[in-house]
């Protein structure tokens, strides 16, 4: 199987780990990082793998046994036994229609039972096996802004899917909620809720719009920084690349902590002077 050590963990592991005492000299873990890729082979039998695009959305089935993804034009569920290493079968899925689930996925998840969790940019649902439409999670939620309820690009642009709790939890951006918060929305309930996350203003600060101007032409330049969602067994990371620490969001008890994790040969936080225009 693929051995693969990234140099992000091993920071995390560097900066998570116990305190050294004063006296003990700063170790580099990197310096003998070693790492080795090996190649799998797979059986396709008679038929063969549309890699164009890489594995794209994929996942795990409950017991690690199986690799799930789509193929592209026309969508196909492809199944993948990771014992025998070989294809088990493809499954055609509906674009459109009342299955259907989009043009392109943006989020994919396997659930118990084999439930599948669909997001596309007109879809988020679960579906079965075969395709079929079991629970629509497209829902417009009350209890926040009624423009921000009913914007699903806006609203659900970065969300995660428990199959536990079965509700959906995001980040959508403070331009278009008016505040920094991680948003849980039921939609058996059709209700939402929001947790302050108000460090997460770090990511706007170091976003914006670069102007350029040149005679009489102006070039716009987009730049930003990361955040993202990170949905564990009964918690969630809510972090961002411009600084160390995280949010750790309880999913059952719904308390949110501030975990300040602190380095050791690195700032904390990411410190850079804007310029946002230049004439």
């Amino acid at each position: 199987m693929k051995k693969l050590f990234s140099f992000a963990l091993l920071a995390l592991f560097a900066s998570c780990g116990a305190k050294e005492s004063e006296n003990e000299e700063p170790v580099n873990l990197l310096e003998n990082l070693t790492f080795s890729v090996d190649t799998l082979v797979v059986d396709a039998g008679d038929d063969f793998f549309n890699l164009n695009f890489g594995l794209g959305t994929n996942g795990l089935n409950q017991d690690k046994s199986e690799l799930l993804f789509f193929e592209n034009s026309p969508p196909k569920l492809v199944r993948v036994d990771l014992d025998q290493m070989k294809l088990i079968d493809k499954t055609d899925f509906e674009a459109e229609g009342p299955n259907g689930i989009g043009p392109y996925l943006t989020g994919f998840s396997v659930g118990p039972e084999d439930q599948l969790y669909i997001q596309s940019f007109t879809t988020m649902a679960i579906f079965d096996l075969q395709g079929k439409l079991e629970k629509d999670l497209k829902v417009v939620p009350e209890g926040i802004d009624p423009d921000l309820a009913g914007d699903y690009i806006s609203l659900f642009g970065r969300p995660e899917y428990d199959f536990d709790t079965q509700k959906i939890y995001t980040q959508p951006s403070f331009e278009k909620a008016g505040e920094y918060g991680l948003f849980v929305i039921d939609p058996q309930t059709n209700s939402a809720e929001v947790y302050p996350i108000p460090k997460m203003k770090i990511v706007d600060d170091l976003s914006g719009t670069f102007e350029t101007k040149s005679g009489e032409y102006t070039t716009f330049f987009y730049f930003g920084t990361s955040r993202y969602t990170t949905s564990l067994p009964g918690k969630l990371i809510i972090s961002c690349s411009p600084m160390s620490g995280a949010y750790v969001f309880d999913k059952k008890t719904n308390q949110m902590e501030f975990k300040d994790i602190q380095h050791q040969t690195v700032p904390n936080e990411m410190q850079v002077d804007l310029v946002k225009s230049h004439r």
